[in-house]
């Protein structure tokens, strides 16, 4: 999770400062994602679906409206504040 948050985020914001997007980075993201979700379904079965929509975000992002993103629950500060709640138990 840890990992799959950290990537995102240094990733987002060198976007926003300006950096080329980068497709093979994006597939090593939606890859960190996905992993993070199989065990995580032991512990929350609902947000780990997040965390797998998330990696399916990745593979193809321009296929995601900011309606689908809301709809899913995969915006970033979302899922940011779910781990912290699961950091929390």
């Amino acid at each position: 999770m840890y990992a799959a948050l950290s990537e995102t985020n240094e990733y987002i914001s060198e976007r926003d400062n300006g950096k080329r997007r980068n497709k093979k980075r994006e597939m090593a993201i939606a890859k960190l994602w996905q992993i993070a979700s199989v065990p995580l379904r032991v512990i929350d079965a609902d947000f780990a679906d997040i965390c797998f929509d998330k990696g399916n975000y990745w593979m193809r992002p321009e296929a995601w409206d900011n309606q689908r993103i809301e709809r899913t629950g995969i915006a970033i500060e979302r899922v940011m504040k779910e781990t912290k709640k699961l950091l929390r138990k």
